[in-house]
């Protein structure tokens, strides 16, 4: 009995625990105001302002301003990035990074000709680490 409770409790732990960190929860944010999609770009998060990540969606002269999901739900500081992204800005001083691939996006905002659209991040794949000069 008490190892199949052992086993029960174990298993809730690892649960919890990948529950925690997968991230981000992006497709189920209340803040949607449409279907996400799939975009080929490039990655900065070397901007001040409003956004300070941003994708450029490659072949156009669009832009897209990545939201903090963590911050806007819970008033943290974690970054709204899925971790391989994170991993492959090389987040950290000095380390100036772009990354082109695949993202996968949320909409916050609708479509506006001349406005940035605000996006969470719920993907990337396909990803290429290219140096900023």
């Amino acid at each position: 009995m008490r190892s199949r409770l052992a086993g029960t409790l174990l298993a809730a732990i690892q649960f919890v625990s990948t529950a925690a960190t997968a991230f981000p929860p992006c497709k189920t944010s209340t803040k949607l105001v449409g279907k996400c999609f799939v975009v080929h770009g490039r990655l900065d998060n070397l901007y001040q302002g409003g956004w300070t990540t941003k994708i450029w969606v490659v072949g156009t002269h669009r832009m897209l301003g990545v939201e903090d999901v963590d911050q806007l739900a819970e008033n943290r500081d974690d970054p709204a990035l899925p971790r391989n992204i994170q991993r492959a800005l090389g987040q950290g001083p000095g380390k100036p990074y772009s990354v082109y691939g695949d993202f996968e996006v949320c909409p916050f905002s609708p479509e506006h000709r001349g406005w940035m659209r605000e996006v969470c991040v719920q993907s990337g794949k396909n990803l290429v680490r290219k140096p900023d000069f």
